[in-house]
């Protein structure tokens, strides 16, 4: 539908004018198919600009490459080693479905699977696409014929690599892959920052429970400059239980990284302190100052960790942690009330101070605690505890 411009009268009347017409209004139809093309273009245009921009490491799957990977899951689920569709699908052309079938190696444990991952890390090497899957699977079959291969990712393959290798080694942990992990740190810096494969040594090192082993490798990193390295030194040397790792652990509850002193405290058992042939009062004075840490986890890791000691510095602190507003230390107190039985009966007021925080804890049922439950367990272990006590106090007099 189109209209006429509005003109004066004089300029109609001129022989030979011709009305010159406007544009088409637009109507209802138009404005939408106007949208649409503009929408259409646009979008070939970002498709276009797509194409160009895609990753060749990463390219989209067909149909057929989405059945493979469905295939995967299901012999994953099943746990099922199936040796002619898992060795195709590792040789895939496609990165994603081989990525998929190194990691499904690794999840279907078997003589089978590892057999095949030791073919494919001979073929591959440690610089392949997928390498880092499967230095994977070869951590989770736990396969010690792995530990030479990952030892040589661990200083020729990429950083994302060298992760790997270690947290593999970390799996395995034979004495060949603690000495391969131990070569590896003596080797790194210890001051420099950022060194994700160190702090991922150290944590594989940590694994290996058993006690006696050399710990220099990990301590040469104690005054690390990166709080990252020094706390997954502290878990290191917490996590074996090895009393011979007690003086560092000690040293690092100054540390001025709450995440260090959090885990070095958590290993300050009285019975590892025993077999190093160390002090327990020394040892219990050094946990002490941690409890007031201005860190409230470490806080909590020291007052149960101090309440494990059955000292009268030990027995102050539960008393006053009873009375404290925060449910982290009045509950963890609670809990291990029960090991101050006999200095209980010497204290006269500490039925009530057990009796108060047993009400309380019980009253946090009637307030839609999410802690309700295990409220009330606390509580009925003081309970008994207070019973125990009182019977203890008959019997005395």
């Amino acid at each position: 539908m189109t209209k006429a411009i509005g003109l004066p009268g004089e300029l109609k009347s001129k022989p030979g004018f011709i009305p010159i017409r406007s544009r088409p209004t637009i109507g209802a139809v138009n404005r939408p198919v106007r949208l649409t093309l503009l929408a259409v273009t646009v979008l070939a245009g970002v498709l276009r600009l797509s194409a160009q921009q895609v990753d060749p490491r990463h390219p989209p799957l067909a149909s057929s490459d989405i059945d493979d990977i469905a295939t995967l899951l299901r012999l994953e689920d099943t746990r099922a080693f199936d040796g002619e569709i898992l060795g195709r699908l590792a040789h895939s052309k496609h990165p994603e479905v081989q990525r998929r079938a190194f990691v499904s190696l690794g999840r279907i444990v078997s003589d089978e699977s590892r057999a095949l991952v030791a073919q494919l890390r001979t073929e591959f090497g440690v610089s392949g696409v997928n390498a880092v899957s499967l230095a994977f699977a070869s951590g989770q079959l736990k396969d010690p014929k792995a530990v030479s291969w990952l030892g040589d990712a661990l200083d020729r393959a990429s950083v994302e690599m060298s992760v790997a290798a270690t947290r593999a080694l970390g799996e395995i942990r034979t004495p060949e892959a603690r000495a391969v992990l131990a070569g590896y740190l003596n080797r790194a810096s210890r001051t420099a920052s950022g060194q994700p494969g160190v702090g991922e040594a150290l944590l594989s090192l940590g694994r290996f429970t058993d006690k006696g082993a050399d710990l220099a490798p990990i301590v040469r990193f104690i005054t690390s400059p990166d709080p990252e390295i020094r706390w997954r030194v502290a878990w290191a040397l917490f996590r074996p239980r090895d009393p011979a790792a007690l003086p560092y652990l000690q040293d690092l509850l100054a540390d001025p990284s709450p995440e260090v002193r959090f885990w070095a405290v958590r290993g300050l058992a009285p019975a590892v302190v025993d077999q190093a042939g160390g002090d327990r009062a020394k040892t219990s004075a050094l946990i002490r100052p941690l409890v007031h840490d201005s860190d409230r986890r470490v806080q909590t890791e020291a007052l149960r960790a101090l309440l494990q000691f059955d000292d009268a510095g030990a027995f102050a602190e539960l008393l006053a942690a009873l009375k404290s507003p925060d449910t982290w230390l009045s509950t963890s107190a609670a809990e291990n009330a029960m090991r101050f039985q006999s200095r209980a009966v010497e204290y006269g007021d500490v039925t009530a101070l057990i009796l108060d925080q047993a009400c309380l804890l019980q009253s946090s049922r009637g307030f839609h605690d999410p802690l309700s439950s295990h409220s009330q367990h606390v509580c009925d272990e003081l309970l008994r505890h207070l019973e125990f006590a009182r019977a203890q106090a008959i019997e005395t007099q």
